[in-house]
């Protein structure tokens, strides 16, 4: 879990294009918290929810999976928290990642 929490702090197209809190809770559960997303203010500025469906409940959903997959065929991550938001300043989203029997 360790890893795959420091791979979002150090991959380039996570850790240079937003703003992320990390919070390893033991060695099978951490959480990623990305309080600032430049991709969802563009959709919420010029695309609307559809967009926002598409990319943060649809793509990112696989695309999570994926990622903790390098770390551990048995590591799934589940959205805590996906937009829409209620106001600008509220957190992008949040992920639970847990390492499964």
């Amino acid at each position: 879990m360790a890893a795959c929490l420091k791979f979002f702090q150090v991959a380039p197209g996570w850790a240079g294009f937003h703003d992320l809190d990390y919070e390893l809770i033991n060695k099978n559960h951490g959480v990623v918290t990305i309080k600032r997303c430049p991709a969802l203010e563009n959709f919420e500025k010029h695309y609307g929810e559809e967009r926002i469906e598409l990319v943060c409940h649809q793509l990112e959903a696989d695309y999570m999976n994926d990622y903790t997959h390098f770390f551990n065929a048995k590591m799934k991550a589940t959205p805590v928290l996906l937009p829409p938001r209620q106001t600008p300043r509220d957190i992008a989203c949040r992920w639970e990642f847990k390492l499964g029997q």
